[in-house]
């Protein structure tokens, strides 16, 4: 069993090489701000608020996600969709984010169960190599499930992490599986129960919410 040091090593690992790409770029459009070419400098602005935006999107979901909440209680579902939506800057990547207005009493979720719908979104975004659709939404019909799909051409098979989450991997951690890890803690912490069925187009996370 992994220590909670190590955990926390690997973790911090995967939070800087998320930010790695758009800090670096920041960084290289700095050198060229002063160019003699106004062409070159007008570029170089142009990198560096693109690059600074995609930092302070990634920073608003990892913070979200992975961060401790400054309160208890029940999820704002205004916040989570937000959030969640910054999943679709990619210009490959569209996001549907189904949910009611508001939930009753009974169908409120606490904001860890919050989290790990961000997770699995992400998780499910990156089973999109040739881009697609995520979608979270509310299925009532008695099961009163949250449901987070990707539906795309061809989708990459997550076979370790779906182990991972199952219970059923002894696969050594490291930063490329740390997600995974944390979403399988989430999940112990508060007994919740998720199905998984993938197929070569799809992948769907079913939370039951009666357990989260």
């Amino acid at each position: 069993m992994i220590k909670d040091l190590e955990f926390i090593q690997f973790f911090a690992a995967k939070l800087f090489h998320d930010l790695a790409g758009t800090l670096g770029a920041v960084g290289s459009a700095i050198e060229f701000v002063n160019s003699d070419d106004p062409e070159i400098r007008s570029k170089a602005l142009e990198l560096m608020e693109l690059s600074s935006n995609q930092a302070n999107d990634k920073l608003r979901f990892l913070r979200y996600a992975y961060g401790i909440s400054k309160y208890s209680g029940d999820a704002d579902l205004s916040t989570l969709r937000d959030v969640c939506l910054l999943l679709g800057k990619d210009k490959k990547i569209n996001i549907e984010f189904l949910s009611p207005g508001s939930l009753t009493n009974e169908k409120s979720m606490n904001v860890v169960t919050g989290q790990l719908i961000l997770c699995l979104a992400a998780l499910a975004k990156s089973a999109l190599i040739h881009g697609g659709t995520v979608k979270v939404l509310w299925e009532d019909k008695g099961k009163n499930s949250i449901i987070v799909n990707a539906t795309g051409h061809n989708i990459k098979q997550q076979t370790e992490a779906h182990n991972i989450i199952n219970g059923t991997s002894d696969a050594t951690v490291n930063p490329s599986n740390i997600h995974a890890y944390y979403i399988k803690r989430i999940i112990d912490s508060r007994n919740i129960k998720i199905a998984i069925k993938m197929d070569k187009e799809t992948v769907s996370y079913i939370i039951d919410s009666k357990t989260a």
